[in-house]
């Protein structure tokens, strides 16, 4: 749960004082968090009754549609008085902590935060090269080293929550091997890059755990909304994820300057290190609800095509000239009831290619393909094979 808040006027007419207990968040009767009055942070320590200021919090919830409620007016602890303050919320919203399965996107990309333009962390599918990158399936993007290449695919992760609010991150799509996860590891130049690294064994080394920090770095308007987090390393002390020319690291946190170059830098630090978590297809109804198993098609030029729906219906498989190519649940293309979820085609070479809606049929879907990278699209049916 995450959202923003503010010192109410009420508060202000009775005199409300810097640290005294603002509001508490309570689920189902039960208190799990007071915020107090904050202070300004320059100047005289006033009550800073203008900031609104992000909030969050990770409960368990122990029925299906728990009860949130927010209380002001509240006993001081400290002082043993009853307050008259009161406080405003906003842009509260209720998020899964972390999916099981998910990808990651970037908030911003040289300073333009939620740009048209999606990027991912990406890697490369032969597990010879460990680097997680920034990338983008937008072709026409006009840094062309940041495009996804044939040869790379946007990271599908899985959670593993531990302890004291840590996370790992394991990889279910690099060739490295079967046990590998996101890590932090010392790079030139006193760098921390972020890799994807085999850990043989059950134990999850420390460089692969990482704190959620919920709401995210930046305060952008969006980020709260729209569930962004920040994470920071377990085994690099205030290094949190971050991007930088396209490749990710572990940096050390920026701290805020008011002067003008420093502030900057700042705002661009907290807007690199913020990530959409995005699920792999669970959140889509509609798709859930199409019958797995193996879908054929008959493509324009006369070849065959097979897509493999999962039961758990996460994924896809396209299967082509004999290989094997990822359809991976990426975000539903619009409102109409009929569409269950776009789809982005990796590592099609000399195939059908591009990307494209899926719609669902009386006898399975239809899914946009192309003969060639000039070829359009076209809507090409796929029947359920017979069981």
């Amino acid at each position: 749960m995450s959202g923003r808040y503010r010192v109410g006027a009420d508060a202000i007419k009775h005199r409300a004082e810097v640290d005294q207990v603002l509001f508490a968040v309570e689920v189902d009767g039960k208190e799990i968090k007071r915020y107090p009055v904050p202070g300004a942070t320059v100047g005289p320590k006033k009550v800073d009754a203008t900031t609104w200021l992000a909030f969050a919090e990770q409960f368990k919830a122990d029925k299906a549609d728990p009860e949130l409620r927010f209380k002001a007016e509240l006993k001081d602890l400290k002082s043993g008085k009853h307050t008259d303050n009161d406080v405003y919320l906003d842009d509260v919203v209720v998020i899964e902590a972390m999916p099981k399965r998910f990808q990651m996107l970037a908030f911003s990309v040289h300073a333009d935060a939620e740009t048209s333009t999606d990027f991912f962390m990406a890697v490369q599918k032969d597990g010879k090269d460990p680097q997680v990158y920034l990338r983008t399936p937008d072709a026409s993007f006009n840094h062309k080293d940041a495009v996804l290449k044939a040869t790379e695919a946007f990271v599908s992760f899985e959670t593993v929550p531990l302890a004291d609010k840590a996370f790992a991150f394991k990889v279910t799509n690099f060739a490295g091997g079967k046990n590998s996860y996101l890590t932090a590891v010392d790079g030139p130049g006193q760098r921390v890059l972020v890799q994807v690294k085999e850990h043989p064994g059950d134990a999850i080394p420390e460089a692969a755990k990482f704190e959620l920090i919920a709401p995210p770095l930046t305060d952008e308007v969006g980020a709260v909304e729209k569930g962004y987090r920040s994470f920071k390393s377990k085994s690099f002390k205030d290094c949190y994820v971050r991007h930088g020319g396209f490749v990710l690291y572990a940096y050390p946190k920026v701290e805020y300057d008011a002067e003008p170059t420093r502030a900057k830098a700042f705002d661009l630090f907290n807007k690199d290190a913020s990530w959409r978590i995005e699920p792999l297809g669970v959140s889509n109804p509609a798709f859930m609800n199409l019958p797995s198993g193996q879908y054929t098609a008959t493509l324009p030029d006369g070849r065959k095509a097979t897509i493999i729906v999962p039961a758990e219906g996460v994924e896809m498989d396209l299967l082509f000239d004999g290989k094997t190519y990822g359809l991976v649940a990426r975000k539903a293309a619009n409102n109409q009831a009929d569409l269950f979820g776009r789809y982005e085609q990796k590592g099609v070479e000399n195939g059908p290619g591009g990307s494209g809606a899926l719609k669902r049929t009386p006898k399975g879907f239809t899914y946009g393909v192309s003969l060639s990278d000039t070829a359009d699209l076209k809507a090409v049916e796929f029947t359920k094979a017979s069981d």
